[in-house]
């Protein structure tokens, strides 16, 4: 498969290689092959960083093979009707998954760890609103003895949460981009995952208001009437 050259021109003959654009060399030797780096390309990396070289497929049998007329997988356009006896067929999804699998163990330790700090962040704000409604429990007995309900306390609480929750998020967003540049290989943040995250922000902000409206719905009326 040949890579989107973003400088230079790609591959033509044996002995010639495109390199991710972080080559700081115009000459490349592997398994005692020296190549000559012609191109560069963007976003070629694999497995956290690990750059890779395209070359014509003489020079990859013998870097991997010795010359041997062998190759351990074949690109091709549309989708074969039925593989060769002793081959495989793969879509363009499965070859991704296979080539994702060396990274398991540290996608499930990644998700892991996300999962947990969304239960801290949860925490977090919970412990603010509560803070906030032991600090307010005067306005809250106000609000009551003046006809205020349980709802409309709920509401105020609510909403605190959200505001709390989306503003962490808004700045975690901010970040998470400016960290991008510093990460030793390419890193991509869907459209995707800033949807889910804003649905995880709106499950995080109503949990969190339910710490304080305990204190809420507790405060008596007559603390309103009450000494400082």
């Amino acid at each position: 498969a040949a890579a989107q050259v973003t400088e230079g021109r790609g591959v033509e003959t044996a002995g010639e290689t495109v390199a991710h654009v972080d080559a700081e060399s115009e000459a490349i030797s592997v398994g005692g092959l020296d190549l000559e780096v012609v191109g560069l390309a963007d976003k070629v990396t694999w497995y956290f960083g690990t750059p890779t070289l395209f070359v014509p497929l003489e020079d990859a049998q013998a870097i991997a093979f010795r010359g041997q007329p062998l190759a351990m997988g074949v690109a091709v356009q549309g989708a074969p009707t039925a593989a060769p006896v002793g081959l495989l067929s793969l879509t363009n999804s499965e070859v991704i998954a296979d080539l994702e699998r060396p990274l398991q163990s540290s996608t499930e330790t990644i998700a892991l760890l996300n999962f947990l700090l969304w239960i801290v962040a949860a925490g977090i704000i919970g412990s603010m609103v509560y803070l906030s409604a032991m600090e307010r429990s005067r306005d809250f007995a106000v609000f009551k003895a003046i006809g205020a309900t349980n709802r409309s306390l709920l509401g105020g609480l609510i909403f605190q949460a959200f505001l709390l929750s989306i503003a962490s998020a808004v700045v975690a967003a901010v970040i998470a981009q400016l960290l991008i540049p510093a990460f030793p290989f390419a890193v991509e943040i869907p459209l995707a995952v800033y949807a889910r995250l804003g649905v995880i922000v709106l499950t995080v902000g109503l949990l969190a208001s339910v710490a304080g409206l305990r204190r809420a719905v507790t405060v008596q009326p007559a603390l309103a009437f009450g000494g400082p």
